[in-house]
């Protein structure tokens, strides 16, 4: 019997002119050709939605994006030239 795979959430971006999400191909690739199994995460805001399936996932790879609003943290934007 095989040794399991490593089951690794990845986050995703969303093109909000196209209204789809994607991630490059490059990091399903990686994490295949490692021994993993890569798994697109779905972008919810209320984890209830993901009725406990987050339990399955090993680990996860933050692709990053855009910055974040500095005001969801209380803070002020900075802009530097």
């Amino acid at each position: 019997m095989g040794r399991k795979k490593c089951i690794i959430g990845i986050t995703p971006g969303f093109d909000y002119e196209k209204r789809t999400t994607y991630i490059k191909s490059d990091y399903m690739e990686s994490i295949c050709e490692a021994g993993g199994l890569g798994v697109l995460l779905p972008l919810v805001t209320d984890p209830k939605l993901l009725g406990g399936r987050g339990s399955s996932i090993d680990n996860i790879v933050l692709t990053g994006g855009p910055d974040m609003d500095a005001l969801h943290y209380g803070e002020a934007n900075l802009c530097f030239n």
